[in-house]
């Protein structure tokens, strides 16, 4: 889907009651999946397209998402690597210095973060804000590619 990018935009800051979430998934006929629920928060799935949208239990509505390409979901054969589009023309594989001239501006934030094993390599993370979103592109260790994408509202 060619705007997937902008859909799961649409859905982030909306309600339980808007008929976005629910169309977008007749649309790519990928039924979410609750794969966290608990009293504050519940992510869903969509293991079929490659991104996950988590609810705010407590204010109500539609707050992040996230984009997996390089993730250690996808590694796993666990989650389809995201096949849609991103902003500026920025294609997952792109290195960070391509994803800052594409987007013309510089990251507010760039730092370096560790995997969830102790084993893991440092992955970077550029933080940027873009309309009312931060937008984090994660590039994955040792290649430094762009391999993951959050976005929270």
């Amino acid at each position: 889907m060619k705007d997937l990018f902008e859909r799961i935009l649409q859905i982030l800051g909306t309600s339980r009651d808007s008929s976005l979430f629910q169309q977008l998934s007749t649309d790519l006929e990928d039924e979410p999946e609750a794969v966290i629920k608990h009293q504050y928060e519940t992510v869903y799935l969509f293991r079929k397209t490659g991104f996950s949208i988590s609810f705010d239990e407590v204010k109500g509505h539609y707050w992040h998402a996230f984009i997996h390409y390089g993730s250690a979901m996808t590694l796993s054969g666990r989650v389809t690597p995201y096949n849609g589009n991103l902003p500026a023309g920025i294609l997952l594989g792109d290195d960070h210095e391509l994803v800052e001239e594409k987007l013309e501006k510089r990251p507010l934030s760039s730092k370096y973060i560790q995997g969830s094993s102790p084993d893991d390599l440092k992955d970077l993370w550029d933080v940027y804000e873009l309309s009312s979103f931060k937008i984090t592109f994660i590039f994955r260790a040792p290649t430094e590619q762009l391999a993951s994408v959050a976005i929270e509202c």
